[in-house]
């Protein structure tokens, strides 16, 4: 018969000089008596190189597969002696059990790699006299160190038989190396090591229901979801029965049996191994630390093809357990699947959601669990006491479909996972998701969920929310603020109705540059037919935002005494627009009139008066292509459509002495009547007037004109009617014509700026003349 050898990771690599990757394990405790060879100063050197031969089978891996090229398993080195490692390790002594250490020394000094190869290439690990056991697969050591096993630990990233048999832990018989044993030419020794599984694997079919395997159109995006987690647990009571970590006691492990002609006893060796399997968790056996033992067993997943659309194979694996779990006749095991999506390297990106798997979806899996599982049933052969085998082969507990036995993925036992969202993309997967639910399930079967924010990203052009209207409701932290930004190209975001936030007042950022569309602006809709869209929301806004004729922002409608928001940038009111800032935190919140019909003049008067409410705390009007009277009348009307007004025989303009106005082609004016003043006046775009108007007696009350605009300050009266004075200044971008008399605070004509005084009139300041631009005309200093 063929031998399969497995040799050291070095003769892959092409290395020529001494090997040092693992093969010894050096740390400062016993660098002394490493010379600069690498050789271990005192041992006794065996061999320089080694060959294993495992089971004396040329064709089985270790149960029913077949070895690969590539394949690599540990031989690791221990001290069982009293001697010093680096002193005699005797035969006799350890096959007499003679000057062994009182207290068990669990450390590894050598932890050699072996790699299947056919053609018999030579390695060059140095190989010293002493106590070895191997063991599979091979893992890396680091330093001379406890041998720690964490036997579901490693990733499943194949289907189900290619990573039982590459990850399942197979441990031999511990056997002695001595000086003197056979070796090549070459000096390399050749040695057989007898090696069987130590843990029992279940093999869990994860089955979708027909609802998600045979689901279209939106509901196939169930289809798509990846298994990224199997969690097993006991149930009944009695239940930590699964010691998932331990520490390997080397010298606990069974040592080889050899026939009387030195020829080594398989089946009796294999026996062995079985008995230490069942015995291992024991607290006698050859694993120790094994007092925190867990109710549950967990395999991570990491395979991209291991998607929802159809049935998959998982396996979990676990060291046969001492004593079984105690159940009454209602309890049973339990399972949770988890779903999610996979980064590049195969790690989790985000969770979307979990199955929980129960006597209820999946009564076939639970009853054959438990009965494994139940201390009442330890005899029979399926009981997770034992090794499960036929023989000398492997079997796994098998959970198929086929027999009623899947882990059955139902939606009514599926929880979708929003409580941490830490990126766009996945808020827009679970959209997707909760659109798939909704189009299966209908969406009176689907309850409101609640998206957490927990991400750092900004919200680009977009807010995503479920189809048709299906409510999701916002959680946002001050830490972790909701943050709205403009598309790529500018585009403004539109504020989603069914993303609901009164629940939460969650914390929300508009950032600057970024318009915002809550509600229906345009203005011209039947109130009637519209919902509301509400922000109750603690939001910051640094951008513009456009409150629609159905929008409520920092307030919900029916209650005033929230007032969440902080406006450090511009929100235009569309008249029915409720808008509720915090104390000193207005901002500028306008008004756009784009004609002076008598029923705008009736909007104004209760966008800028308020009533109980305050509506929508309106401290700017912008004036557009038409020209506004200070004291025009409005129209005869009833209580309005959705403010609380009261039915009046007669409106007209209020009073604007704490309002500000802006011009785009416009003209404020006074002709007759109560109001004469403004708080300030600002010329935006185009040619625009300021007729007659006074500036209120606040402080601070200024009158602009931006770059490429033009303003023309004058009288209708006849003879002109000078401004009164005012505490304020006026700042020149674009044009400014002044045909009366003024006397401000400061006057700044900018670079870009031509102010020109008609003849006979003067533009008097008190404090500052700044003078960059053009200027014509008489500007001079009050005199004292």
């Amino acid at each position: 018969m063929k031998k399969v050898y497995l040799l050291s990771s070095c003769v892959l690599a092409a290395c020529l000089t001494a090997c040092n990757n693992e093969d010894f394990l050096t740390e400062q405790s016993i660098n002394a008596n490493v010379n600069a060879d690498e050789a271990v100063i005192g041992a006794d050197l065996v061999s320089k190189g080694m060959k294993i031969v495992v089971n004396n089978d040329a064709d089985t891996r270790l149960a029913s597969g077949r070895w690969e090229q590539g394949d690599q398993l540990g031989l690791a080195w221990y001290n069982f002696s009293k001697n010093e490692i680096t002193g005699t390790q005797n035969y006799t002594d350890w096959k007499n059990n003679t000057n062994w250490l009182e207290t068990a020394d669990n450390k590894l000094y050598a932890n050699h790699i072996f790699t299947v190869s056919t053609n018999g290439f030579e390695t060059q690990t140095d190989v010293y006299q002493g106590a070895y056991f191997a063991y599979w697969p091979y893992s890396k050591q680091g330093s001379i160190s406890d041998k720690v096993v964490k036997v579901n630990d490693v990733y499943q990233t194949t289907d189900f038989e290619t990573d039982w048999f590459n990850n399942g832990l197979q441990l031999s018989t511990q056997d002695f190396i001595q000086a003197g044993e056979a070796v090549d030419e070459n000096n390399v020794l050749e040695k057989e090591f007898v090696m069987a599984p130590v843990v029992n694997v279940l093999r869990a079919e994860v089955a979708p229901e027909e609802r998600i395997a045979n689901a279209t159109e939106d509901g196939a995006y169930l289809k798509d979801m990846v298994i990224t987690r199997l969690q097993i647990t006991a149930g009944g009571t009695n239940n930590t029965v699964f010691a998932n970590t331990a520490t390997i006691v080397p010298s606990k492990l069974p040592k080889v049996v050899r026939n009387n002609d030195g020829t080594i006893n398989y089946q009796s060796s294999y026996d062995l191994i079985y008995a230490a399997a069942e015995a291992a968790t024991s607290g006698t056996g050859f694993l120790t630390n094994v007092d925190t033992k867990s109710a549950s067993l967990t395999t991570n997943i990491s395979n991209p093809e291991y998607t929802t659309a159809e049935g998959r194979l998982v396996r979990a694996f676990t060291f046969p357990i001492q004593t079984g779990v105690t159940y009454t006749a209602q309890q049973y095991p339990t399972a949770k699947v988890t779903v999610g999506r996979l980064n590049a390297d195969g790690s989790v990106k985000y969770v979307l959601g979990t199955f929980t798997i129960n006597s209820t979806n999946s009564l076939g899996f639970a009853t054959k669990l438990k009965n494994s599982l139940d201390v009442t049933k330890t005899t029979e052969t399926a009981s997770l006491t034992k090794l499960l085998r036929t023989g000398n082969v492997w079997q796994p507990l098998n959970f198929y479909a086929e027999a009623d036995q899947s882990l059955n993925l139902n939606l009514d036992n599926f929880a979708v996972s929003t409580t941490s969202i830490k990126t766009v993309e996945q808020w827009n997967d679970l959209v997707n998701i909760y659109d798939a639910l909704v189009a299966i399930k209908g969406a009176e079967n689907v309850s409101t969920p609640t998206f957490t924010w927990a991400g750092t990203e900004s919200f680009k052009g977009e807010i995503k929310t479920p189809k048709n209207g299906f409510e999701i409701k916002l959680k946002a932290t001050e830490r972790t603020p909701l943050v709205i930004e403009a598309g790529e190209n500018g585009e403004a975001v539109v504020w989603p109705e069914n993303l609901e936030t009164v629940t939460n007042k969650p914390y929300i950022t508009v950032t600057e540059g970024t318009t915002l569309n809550v509600g229906e602006i345009d203005g011209t809709v039947d109130p009637s037919t519209l919902k509301d869209v509400v922000i109750n929301a603690n939001l910051t806004n640094n951008g513009v935002i456009y409150a629609g004729q159905n929008a409520s922002i920092g307030v919900k409608e029916t209650s005033a005494s929230d007032q969440l928001l902080i406006n450090d940038g511009r929100i235009y009111v569309t008249y029915g627009a409720y808008v509720y800032p915090k104390e000193n935190e207005n901002g500028e919140i306008a008004y756009i009139v784009s004609d002076n019909n008598p029923e705008t003049i009736n909007k104004i008067e209760v966008l800028v008066e308020g009533g109980s409410k305050q509506q929508a705390n309106v401290n700017t009007i912008v004036i557009e292509g038409t020209t506004l009277d200070l004291n025009a009348q409005g129209s005869s009307s009833s209580s309005d459509d959705r403010y609380e007004g009261s039915s009046s025989s007669s409106h007209e303009m209020p009073s604007l002495a704490t309002v500000n106005v802006e011009l785009k082609n416009a003209s404020i004016v006074y002709t007759e009547g109560t109001n004469t003043t403004v708080k300030s006046v600002k010329a935006v775009e185009g040619k625009n007037q300021m007729i007659d108007v006074n500036m209120a007696s606040n402080n601070d009350n200024n009158i602009y004109t931006l770059a490429n605009s033009e303003l023309t300050i004058d009288s209708n009266k006849t003879p002109k009617v000078d401004m009164a004075s005012f505490t304020g200044s006026l700042s020149n971008y674009g044009k400014l014509f002044v045909n009366i008399n003024m006397n401000v605070t400061n006057v700044f004509n900018e670079t870009t700026g031509y102010i020109e005084v008609s003849n006979g009139k003067t533009v008097t300041y008190t404090a500052i003349y700044k003078q960059e631009g053009t200027a014509k005309g008489n500007i001079q200093k009050q005199s004292l």
